[in-house]
């Protein structure tokens, strides 16, 4: 009997652990992945357990007009991923603490 290798997808821009679980033989096309920490929603794909974000996919599979092939170029992996990253820094950050507001003694009114 072969045992078939499965694994839960993490966030690709937390990195958290998604309530989805993938095999093998899983194939996912501009699926909807819902990451209960962030409460975000990213489309991704996934072929042979390898996760791509399909937004990406989308910006390189297009196909510019001829007469402007040369000047339109698919964005590169490391753009989208550093804007990934940045992404998850903002996510990071701890948003400005508020000033609490002073208590007013009773007593001094």
């Amino acid at each position: 009997m072969k045992q078939i290798k499965a694994e839960w997808i993490l966030y690709p821009v937390c990195g958290n652990k998604t309530r989805t679980m993938i095999r093998e033989d899983t194939e996912l096309k501009n699926f909807p992945l819902y990451c209960p920490k962030c409460k975000e929603e990213t489309i991704i794909n996934v072929q042979d357990m390898k996760i791509t974000l399909a937004e990406w996919e989308r910006q390189t599979s297009r196909k510019p007009p001829a007469a402007s092939k040369e000047q339109r170029r698919p964005p590169e992996r490391q753009s989208v991923l550093k804007h990934l990253h940045e992404i998850q820094e903002m996510s990071r950050q701890k948003p400005p603490q508020r000033q609490r507001k002073k208590s007013v003694d009773r007593d001094s009114r």
